[in-house]
C-alpha cells in the first residue's frame, strides 16, 4: 500500500470480507489505531517504510475484528476498567481472527514483533509503579495465553517477578489466576467482568496495606498504656511500702 487513499480502499474491502458488516467507515489520521462500532482509524504514517505498511496491514486486521467480535454497549465503571478490558479483549479477539483468516493471524503476530522493535510492546523494569506493572503482566500475559503471542512471555514473567517484590504470594496467585482466565472467555463482557476482578483485587490489597499501619499504632498504643498502668501501679505500691513505713 503506497497511499492512504490506497489504505482505506483495502480497509473497506476487508471490512465488508472479514466482518459482514456494510457501511464501516475507514478513517487514516493520528497515531492511533481504532474501531468504535461503524468506524474504524487507522494511524498515518510514512507509506516508504516497510515496517508501517505492515503495522497497518496488522492494524486493519485489528480493527476489523472489534467491529466483527467485540460489543461497544459495556458500561464501564472507569477509564482504567475500560483499559484493562480492552487489554484482554485484544488478546480474546485476535485469537478469533486468527482462527478465521490465516492471512491475519500472520499481519497480526508481525504487528507485536515490529510493535516489539520499535518499543510499543517495551520490556518493564523495576521502577515502574505497581499499577504499571499490573498492567503490563495482564497486557503480555494476556497475549501470550490469548492470542498466542509467546514472543512477550518474556516481558511477562519479567513484570511477575517485580510486582513479586510489591505483593504477598496471596495477590500474586490471585492475579495469575484471573489472567489465566482469558482462555476460557466467550465474550467482550467476560474481558470487562475479568477487568473488574483485577481492580477489585488491587483495591482489596492497598485497604488491607492501609489497615495494617493502623493496626500498628492501636498495637503501640496499648503497649504504651498497659506500660503507663504497670508504672502507675509501681508508684502506687511504692507509695504505700511508704506510708507502711511511716506508720511504723
Amino acid at each position: 500500500m503506497k497511499s492512504k487513499n490506497r489504505v482505506i480502499k483495502v480497509a473497506r474491502v476487508l471490512s465488508k470480507l472479514m466482518s459482514d458488516r456494510e457501511g464501516i467507515k475507514v478513517t487514516v489520521s493520528g497515531s492511533t489505531a481504532y474501531s468504535c462500532g461503524g468506524k474504524i482509524n487507522i494511524p498515518f504514517g510514512d507509506f516508504t517504510d516497510p515496517d508501517y505498511v505492515s503495522m497497518t496491514h496488522g492494524y486493519i486486521d485489528h480493527e476489523i475484528g472489534h467491529e466483527k467480535h467485540t460489543s461497544f454497549s459495556i458500561n464501564f465503571k472507569s477509564k482504567l476498567h475500560l483499559n484493562l478490558c480492552n487489554i484482554f479483549e485484544d488478546a480474546r479477539m485476535e485469537k478469533l481472527v486468527g482462527s478465521e483468516y490465516p492471512g491475519a493471524k500472520l499481519n497480526l503476530e508481525k504487528l507485536v514483533l515490529i510493535a516489539i522493535k520499535k518499543g510499543l510492546f517495551s520490556e518493564p523494569v523495576s521502577s515502574d509503579n505497581p499499577l504499571s506493572l499490573v498492567l503490563t503482566y495482564c497486557l503480555y500475559k494476556g497475549r501470550v495465553l490469548g492470542a498466542g503471542n509467546l514472543c512477550l512471555d518474556q516481558y511477562a514473567e519479567q513484570a511477575l517477578a517485580y510486582l513479586k517484590a510489591t505483593y504477598d504470594n496471596n495477590f500474586i496467585d490471585s492475579l495469575t489466576e484471573i489472567v489465566h482466565g482469558i482462555t476460557n472467555t466467550r465474550s467482550t463482557r467476560d474481558c470487562a467482568d475479568m477487568a473488574w476482578k483485577v481492580i477489585e483485587l488491587m483495591k482489596s490489597t492497598d485497604e488491607k496495606e492501609q489497615e495494617e499501619p493502623k493496626n500498628g499504632d492501636d498495637s503501640d498504643d496499648s503497649e504504651s498504656d498497659e506500660q503507663s498502668d504497670d508504672e502507675q501501679s509501681d508508684g502506687e505500691q511504692s507509695d504505700g511500702e511508704q506510708s507502711d513505713g511511716e506508720q511504723s
